[in-house]
């Protein structure tokens, strides 16, 4: 299969190396520097025990001539992921399929400028990585990736629908775990609140997830702040339980601790986050359906104000 990822960070890069030794693959990257890194030395995985292998994959930033690609992973940050699609648009023909397991919630609106709807895969993944700053991918953690078609009911030889069976199989061939759901958008939405839960919250103080559980402050803080989201999806017709949802926030907070979420890293790397997707995505949705949501609101607005510099 001729498969492109689109934004090679770490996730980006760890899905690569995985499906690299199968298929037909080309990691579309930001600059001419990084794509010269990948195609003279590979892509750096470490392991969690310590182990190092290195995939051989071809990298390039322009895509002007490039043939549509059956598969296209789009792994790039939620910000730009309106200007990645519409730069990159050559890679999307009309049987192309587009599969986001980016963080954050509405991402899909941006995909759908370039992809039908019917072509579009959403979902999460639960693999963890982060990027040493030698440039070797540190695989952190293993999990389900969950993948569904945004349109389940979509009809047709190119739709997502049709396609996620044999998704599922390249995924797992590559070593990564996939789970297919009807309700791919539920799967984006659990995720959300954990993100809305732990990602701004320890941004702010530039400290691990474990504090999400350790501080008193910041543990209540996180509570409340998830509580609003869970508040605001189920007025969308949404059926949450909020204490069930804070329970997975703060065991993913406990058995990720050590990590520092990717917001933290953003702000570190002085690079835009992904508050508009996450909090600021439950301020978006509240708006929609004329209800408030003032304390993502105003944490969004803190994590804003600190990357206005950026």
């Amino acid at each position: 299969m001729k498969i492109t990822i689109l934004g090679t960070g770490a996730i980006g890069s760890l899905f690569a190396a995985g499906l690299a030794q199968n298929h037909d693959l080309t990691c579309v990257v930001g600059t001419k520097k990084h794509a010269d890194s990948i195609n003279r030395s590979g892509i750096r995985i470490m392991e969690k025990d310590g182990n190092i292998r290195s995939v051989s994959a071809r990298a390039v930033t322009d895509t002007s001539g490039a043939e549509p690609s059956d598969l296209v992973l789009i792994a790039v940050k939620a910000p730009v992921t309106a200007s990645a699609v519409s730069l990159h648009r050559n890679l999307f023909g009309p049987r192309t399929l587009a599969v986001s397991l980016q963080n954050g919630y509405g991402n899909h609106i941006d995909i759908e400028t370039v992809v039908p709807p019917q072509n579009i895969i959403i979902g999460t993944t639960s693999q963890g990585a982060n990027t040493a700053s030698d440039g070797t991918v540190r695989h952190a953690g293993s999990g389900s990736t969950v993948i569904g078609a945004l349109i389940p009911e979509a009809e047709g030889t190119a739709s997502a629908a049709s396609s996620l069976f044999g998704i599922k199989t390249i995924f797992e061939e590559a070593g990564f775990p996939t789970v297919i759901t009807e309700d791919a958008e539920d799967a984006v939405i659990r995720k959300l609140f954990i993100n809305v839960g732990i990602n701004a919250v320890c941004a702010l103080s530039d400290v691990q997830n474990i504090h999400i559980v350790s501080d008193p402050d910041k543990n209540h803080l996180s509570h409340r702040l998830v509580e609003e989201a869970v508040k605001i999806f189920n007025c969308t017709g949404r059926s949450y339980d909020a204490e069930k949802i804070w329970d997975q926030v703060q065991s993913v907070a406990r058995a990720t601790g050590e990590n520092y979420c990717s917001m933290v890293q953003d702000i570190r790397n002085r690079r835009p986050t992904e508050i508009g997707r996450i909090n600021g995505a439950v301020v978006k949705t509240a708006e929609n359906i004329h209800e408030d949501a003032p304390l993502n609101r105003r944490i969004t607005e803190q994590i804003e104000a600190l990357t206005e510099k950026f």
